[in-house]
């Protein structure tokens, strides 16, 4: 009895501060883990073709500084499947040329175009 009481008061607790109630993330991993297998489901067919397609690396770079005005959300399923498809050093590349030519063309695009538009 008193052990439901102290569990009561630290979880109200726990929310007065803003904190997630830890019951909800084993909810949140199967749900993950499910998106995950079915991405590389549906990639899995076709990649010796995308990989053998000329100048293949260029489409997700593309989508990646696509991504990156303003910073849209999809990012990461765009890793998933460029680290699926290319393996690890080949799509860390690609993720690392991708993410940085996004990000500095954001950045020069606010820095300089946008400056006068923001002291408004």
């Amino acid at each position: 009895m008193c052990r439901i009481r102290i569990d009561r008061l630290l979880s109200r607790h726990n929310r007065r501060k803003g904190e997630r109630k830890r019951e909800n993330l084993p909810l949140l991993s199967p749900l993950s883990t499910r998106t995950n297998l079915f991405t590389l489901i549906q990639f899995e067919p076709h990649k010796d073709d995308i990989v053998a397609f000329p100048v293949s690396y260029i489409y997700p770079v593309l989508i990646l500084i696509i991504l990156s005005f303003p910073p849209l959300g999809g990012h990461e399923i765009v890793l998933l499947v460029v680290g699926l498809i290319w393996g690890v050093w080949i799509g860390f590349a690609i993720a690392c040329a991708g993410t940085w030519i996004g990000e500095m063309l954001c950045f020069f695009l606010f820095k300089y175009l946008l400056s006068k538009k923001a002291q408004e």
